[in-house]
């Protein structure tokens, strides 16, 4: 078994493909993230299994771009569920940092005239109107 090439280990393990509609779920061992993992062989190292399963089935992953779970099922190795997106845009889509919020902690609405979204961290968002009314605030600080 340690000889064995890692995705004939992976789609082994995965069993008989229901087609591009279910989830493939992976049976073995996860990251702390919920990710399929697996170790590759005597190489060392940590594989991803829906990264092997979309490289082996589909091809390699764009540079720059992440494996976008469409099902949001981050245990699923079914690339026809893994869209290649920008970091952004994986993050956005993502259930992190209260996306959900339609309103700020003060009550003002998270419009596209009112957020102001990291460049740095797509889930990363500040209500515009608190972020002028703290920048007011700082000013007259400074002038008192």
């Amino acid at each position: 078994m340690g000889n064995t090439p890692t995705i004939d280990r992976v789609l082994a393990r995965l069993g008989p493909y229901p087609g591009p509609g279910p989830c493939w779920l992976w049976p073995g061992s996860l990251t702390s993230s919920g990710y399929g993992k697996v170790k590759p062989g005597p190489e060392g190292g940590t594989c991803l299994v829906h990264r092997l399963t979309y490289l082996h089935m589909v091809g390699p992953v764009p540079d720059g771009l992440d494996l976008d779970h469409l099902c949001r099922v981050k245990a699923c190795a079914n690339p026809a569920h893994l869209d290649p997106v920008t970091r952004a845009v994986n993050l956005a889509r993502g259930e992190h940092n209260h996306r959900g919020k339609t309103h700020c902690k003060r009550g003002h609405a998270f419009t596209p005239e009112n957020t102001y979204v990291s460049s740095k961290n797509a889930t990363w968002r500040v209500c515009a109107e608190c972020q002028r009314e703290a920048s007011r605030r700082y000013r007259q600080r400074l002038h008192s």
